[in-house]
């Protein structure tokens, strides 16, 4: 009788969760030859149901969805400008925050990071523009095989090369 993952990980008989598997009987692998039949999904636990439904941590009512989103999107639009602050904070105020209050101060939110915020140079748009076209490059013209993913719990399969 098993009656830890570790046993039953030991005995090739791993349990497919946290539970305590009180028998050795070996599983008999499924004869079905499509990926996707294969795929088992965990039960529901703490909103999360994992059944391929598309419904998860994210919630199921509109408004957590919309604050999941919204969280996101702040994110993705406040991390800019908080990095080039700090930047600005600890690179040409040497970490002053007197001398960086007066700044914003003196000159307003946004008139204050338009002054501090770096404008790019040619030699910086050459680099990524480089950068770019070798990426994109290798991603079309460079030799290798296909990879397919896992089936993720909504029931795509991603394929990479």
């Amino acid at each position: 009788m098993v009656t830890t993952r570790r046993q039953a990980a030991a005995t090739g008989d791993a349990p497919l969760s946290d539970d305590i598997v009180h028998t050795t009987a070996p599983r008999t692998p499924s004869k079905k030859k499509s990926p996707s039949a294969s795929v088992e999904t965990a039960p529901a636990v703490d909103g999360w149901k994992g059944d391929g439904s598309g419904a998860g941590i994210r919630g199921n009512t509109f408004f957590q969805k919309f604050l999941s989103h919204l969280a996101i999107v702040g994110l993705m639009v406040l991390t800019p400008p908080f990095a080039i602050l700090m930047w600005y904070l600890h690179c040409v105020h040497h970490g002053d925050h007197e001398k960086v209050i007066a700044h914003f101060y003196n000159n307003g939110i946004f008139s204050g990071m338009y002054e501090i915020w770096p404008s790019p140079t040619l030699i910086s748009l050459k680099i990524i523009g480089g950068f770019a076209l070798l990426e994109a490059f290798m991603q079309l013209f460079m030799p290798g095989k296909k990879w397919i993913g896992p089936i993720t719990a909504t029931g795509f399969q991603p394929v990479y090369k």
